[in-house]
């Protein structure tokens, strides 16, 4: 009878061993292994073993949050819900849940030593390019993340915000917020710093250096020449002056380019970009008999045209401007509104003048005395948003920072930093008159006559202390 019976088991057994693993019960190749190690640390609720490309609702991201060391019910409930997480909502829930797991790891931020105590990692940005998406609540809990390997980018340097989270992709995440309290080591994802240009005046054309996301000074040597670090050529301003402006060109290790063009010893009253492509004016102490007046050079292949532009050797037209996702149109002199592409009225009509900001922010005139400008949000698809309104202080410039923030003077002393929900972040205000120069990739660069000289700040509303190269 036995023999039986054991032979009974061994068919068993091997039907059981021939039913196959379905395809949803396992983890993308990607995150396999990783999910096996967050099963092995205790991490994954049985519940959430299977189904693993399934989007996780902001419950059961709570639920699986709360596996980590040390966690009770410390998620609020109002981040709680039925309804599918969105990785902004998942930044800020890790970020919460740090606060309980691991306190220490957001007090004792790597960047707070004793000449930056003050400052966290928060304060650094990081220029999403659809950064414009992230709301205001989340914007220090994404930087978080991002600086502390929870959270990578979707590809491209993009976020994406309202994008949904598979079960997959959220145990990795947790299982990167448990790698922060002092496992940093065994964490695969390991983020680039951010690096921010330290300028040696006000035309920002020429660095005197750099500093990385943690606040740590870089040579040029290290981190290279050009502010823009993507870019291959760059132009110098040597002197401003009436008539005896000129610069020159160089390359990211800073390199003199052009010095045997035209005779001009490599000194050019202005330049125009347009990689490969450069138009020079020549310096008139410089030229020789025989140079032109200006032209454009190949910077690749040494091909020059004298007395050419840009436009007559590229057929574009310059400068090349961008009117975003809906068209400013002048439907009577001196009135303006935005249309789709088809004619269809997005905007109410205003006055004297209208820009296109960045991304898909505009402004329309409202008034002077002090002058206003409304900022306007508009997809070119839908009825046009007015999201806020703001003074200025003697133009209607808005600063573009990146990532969907930006920046008006309102006046001397005063600047607003606002996303493109119309949400403020901070409002900077300096004991001396300043001018906001521009921005240092999202850092807010002041020059003033006064004692304090010139100054960056952060999107956040500090003052970065003087650096030192």
């Amino acid at each position: 009878m036995k023999k039986y019976m054991d032979a009974a088991i061994i068919t068993l057994l091997i039907l059981f061993s021939a039913v196959p693993v379905l395809a949803e019960d396992q983890p993308s190749n990607w995150a396999a292994a990783e999910v096996q190690t967050a099963i092995e640390l205790g991490l994954v609720p049985a519940e959430f073993q299977s189904d693993y490309t399934k989007p996780i609702t902001r419950a059961e991201f709570a639920s699986l949050v709360m596996q980590l060391p040390r966690m009770e019910d410390s998620v609020a409930q109002d981040m709680v819900g039925n309804d599918p997480l969105t990785r902004q909502q998942a930044a800020k829930m890790l970020y919460q849940a740090c606060e309980v797991f691991a306190p220490w790891v957001i007090n004792e931020d790597e960047m707070i030593t004793t000449v930056y105590r003050g400052y966290a990692s928060t304060d650094m940005p990081h220029s999403w390019e659809d950064g414009a998406e992230i709301r205001s609540d989340a914007r220090a809990p994404v930087n978080w993340c991002y600086r502390h390997n929870v959270v990578n980018g979707m590809g491209g340097n993009t976020f994406a915000p309202e994008g949904g989270y598979t079960r997959e992709q959220a145990i990795l995440t947790v299982l990167r917020l448990y790698y922060t309290d002092g496992r940093a080591s065994s964490n695969p994802v390991q983020n680039e710093p951010d690096y921010y240009p330290v300028y040696s005046d006000y035309t920002m054309s020429s660095l005197r250096g750099w500093i990385d996301s943690s606040l740590n000074p870089h040579t040029k040597e290290e981190v290279g020449h050009l502010a823009d670090r993507d870019a291959s050529i760059g132009f110098v301003i040597d002197n401003v002056g009436v008539g005896v402006t000129y610069g020159h060109l160089i390359d990211p290790q800073g390199r003199t380019l052009l010095t045997d063009l035209w005779g001009a010893e490599g000194k050019f009253h202005s330049a125009q970009i347009d990689e490969p492509y450069v138009w020079v004016a020549l310096s008139d102490w410089t030229q020789s008999p025989e140079a032109p007046v200006y032209g454009v050079v190949d910077i690749e292949t040494g091909q020059t045209w004298p007395n050419k532009t840009l436009e007559d050797v590229t057929g574009k037209t310059y400068p090349v401007q961008e009117h975003g996702p809906a068209q400013i149109v002048q439907i009577e002199t001196g009135w303006y509104r935005l249309e789709d592409d088809e004619g269809k009225v997005l905007s109410e009509t205003y006055e004297n003048a209208m820009a296109y900001v960045g991304d898909d922010l505009y402004i329309g005139w409202v008034g002077e005395n002090p002058r206003t400008y409304d900022v306007i949000r508009c997809d070119g698809l839908n009825p046009c948003q007015v999201v806020r309104t703001e003074t200025f202080r003697f133009n209607n410039r808005v600063f573009d920072l990146g990532g969907g923030v930006y920046a008006v003077q309102n006046t001397d002393t005063q600047t607003s930093v606002f996303d493109a929900f119309g949400d403020t972040l901070s409002t900077i205000s300096t004991t001396d008159a300043v001018v906001l120069a521009g921005s240092a990739n999202g850092l807010l660069y002041f020059q003033s006559q006064g004692e304090l000289g010139e100054v960056y700040y952060t999107q956040t509303g500090k003052a970065l202390p003087p650096f030192r190269f």
